[in-house]
């Protein structure tokens, strides 16, 4: 019985691989009936049908907006995360990256009613000026979370990539300038 309890506190603080990979087939399914829902070219019922038209047109259209074309990619790319991490700390941190990811963009556009209240409560709090601020220190907050990488750690790498391809790039030689006669002039 203590050998069994004790198996059981054990597990307790453990993810689940089992459970994360359901969970993750489960939210790519879901991103491709969306995908499905959003391109579909039958506006009454679609390749998606009934469901389909509801949860997208009618829910998520005027909810998230031009968002409603990102929103599957976003939850696909939770599906593989979650079946490809087995780390749950990392995994949270980049789910609430990608979250703060698509309320930064549909913020941008036209968002629907979600990226309404944002923006509209940015621009209220910090103006038009110090929202797309604030909008985008979002942005840099959540690829920073999403990559689980340091902003100077970025520019460092980016820096160090621009200048291996500036010295590896072909030397241009010059053309050879043509003297003109000075009879002709």
């Amino acid at each position: 019985m203590a050998r069994k309890r004790r198996f059981e506190q054990q597990q307790q603080g453990k993810p689940s691989h089992l459970k994360q990979d359901i969970i993750g087939i489960l939210l790519i399914a879901l991103a491709l009936f969306i995908f499905l829902s959003t391109n579909s070219s039958n506006q009454q019922s679609g390749t998606t049908g009934l469901m389909g038209l509801y949860l997208v047109r009618k829910f998520l259209k005027p909810a998230i907006g031009i968002g409603v074309y990102f929103l599957p990619y976003f939850i696909g790319f939770f599906g593989v995360i979650l079946m490809l991490r087995r780390q749950l700390f990392l995994l949270t941190v980049q789910i609430i990256g990608i979250i703060l990811l698509f309320c930064t963009l549909i913020s941008y556009g036209d968002g629907g009613y979600v990226g309404y209240v944002i923006k509209g409560g940015l621009e209220g709090t910090f103006g038009t000026t110090g929202a797309y601020i604030v909008l985008s220190s979002m942005f840099l907050i959540s690829l920073i979370l999403i990559f689980n990488i340091t902003l100077t750690h970025a520019i460092s790498k980016l820096w160090d990539f621009i200048v291996k391809q500036l010295k590896n790039r072909p030397k241009r030689r010059p053309k050879p300038v043509e003297v003109a006669d000075r009879r002709s002039i």
